[in-house]
């Protein structure tokens, strides 16, 4: 090794670059974490940001290793630093993790950051130099409580001094470490002002507010937590997959974003109405990672884009330009969501067969435990093919609504005759 005086030569530069890479996708699994199990909703929306910006970090360092002879998938990090990230988990508190990761965490990855960029040799490595650059560009969205510790925190700071940081001494093969999030909960983290529906209470009165109120609860916020599920409880999924996750949990929490300022515009504010949890319900019922893409990516945004017809019809009859303006963009989202969940789910089974296979089985599932899937609205044809799915599963499911609606419409025509009859 030539003496580089207080620069780094390639494999220190490798190994660093390694390292905070370990540590940005760690605190991702924390802080999304935190975001299904913390209550306060704009803590979610908070951490969203955080999340995709630690993904987007994880990212520009993972293709810059190739070129320093290091594979993208590379994992680096002391005993130390896996010791101080697993003594976070242990807090088993959300509102503790935040300030570990607000007070400790985040302070300590910014630091580590400027400390290699100060040690990069610019001329030789513009490329780790632009890499970097971009790194703390997207750390600006990770906050950085640099005053004393809280007391609640005990030793933690203790330990991170001692292992010498996110970049450590004596970096040794990937680390096994405590899972973020060992349990899926029962039920996501709710503020304590919001009240769930009654087993015969609406969550919406058919005001476009009310609609908008149970949107955001329904649907949105659920959407994110349950991408956070799968990025804090599924280490082993490609990271691909993990980086159309955390960026759809900042989606989703944009959406709820848009819905609600639109929602306030309109006179109701958050907890005017119950909320429901039917979506989220339906996720916990998946047993693996491929089930629960289905129910949330498959299932649940592809009838969200059946009913985006129905809802941009309305919308345009009735003149609200702006809350048109605002669902058109949030199903291009959809769209992309459901694309990236169809292209994974077929990346890690293997074959359209065996997807429709187990998609069937996950819906028959669902049906035997009285969570049945909604097929009362006609298929969105081209929406789900830009979505990515085939025409033979389109054919199925136009078939499967033709049968229910059949079904109904016999139903109601049943109903009716009896009311003749009475």
């Amino acid at each position: 090794m030539v003496d580089t005086g207080n620069k780094v030569a390639v494999e220190e530069g490798r190994v660093a670059l390694e390292s905070l890479r370990f540590g940005c996708i760690r605190l991702m699994e924390i802080a999304s974490s935190v975001l299904v199990r913390t209550m306060p909703t704009e803590r979610k929306l908070e951490l969203s940001k955080q999340i995709w910006a630690l993904a987007q970090c994880a990212d520009a360092l993972g293709k810059r290793l190739p070129g320093l002879r290091s594979s993208e998938d590379a994992v680096a990090s002391t005993p130390g630093y896996v010791a101080f990230t697993d003594a976070i988990c242990s807090l088993q508190n959300p509102d503790l993790e935040y300030a570990a990761l607000t007070h400790l965490a985040y302070p300590d990855l910014r630091d580590a950051v400027l400390t290699h960029r100060a040690q990069v040799p610019s001329a030789a490595d513009e490329l780790t130099v632009e890499c970097l650059e971009q790194v703390l560009e997207r750390l600006d969205a990770v906050p950085t409580e640099r005053q004393e510790r809280p007391a609640c925190l005990g030793t933690l700071g203790d330990l991170l001094t001692g292992c010498g940081g996110v970049v450590g001494e004596d970096p040794g093969p990937p680390p096994d470490r405590r899972s973020a999030l060992p349990e899926i909960p029962i039920r996501p983290g709710r503020d304590a002002a919001l009240r769930e529906a009654g087993p015969d209470e609406e969550a919406s009165d058919g005001t476009r507010a009310s609609f908008l109120h149970e949107s955001i609860f329904r649907v949105e916020l659920c959407a994110a937590e349950i991408c956070a599920v799968l990025l804090a409880h599924h280490p082993e999924a490609p990271w691909g997959l993990r980086h159309d996750l955390a960026k759809q949990v900042r989606d989703e929490a944009r959406h709820y974003e848009l819905f609600a300022e639109r929602m306030r515009e309109l006179g109701v504010s958050e907890g005017r109405y119950p909320i429901v949890f039917d979506v989220w319900d339906k996720f916990v019922m998946g047993r693996t990672l491929p089930e629960r893409l289905i129910i949330e990516q498959r299932i649940g945004e592809g009838i969200g884009l059946d009913g985006a017809v129905k809802a941009f019809r309305v919308l345009r009859e009735e003149g609200d330009y702006k809350t048109l303006m605002i669902f058109d963009y949030v199903v291009a989202d959809e769209i992309t969501h459901v694309g990236n969940g169809n292209r994974w789910l077929r990346r890690l089974i293997g074959s359209d067969e065996g997807l429709e296979r187990l998609d069937r089985e996950v819906r028959e599932r669902l049906a035997a435990h009285g969570r049945p899937v909604d097929n009362q609205k006609a298929i969105n044809v081209n929406d789900r093919e830009l979505a990515g799915f085939t025409d033979r599963e389109i054919a199925e499911l136009q078939r499967t609504w033709e049968r229910e609606r059949a079904l109904a419409q016999a139903q109601k025509a049943g109903g009716q005759e009896a009311a003749k009859g009475a």
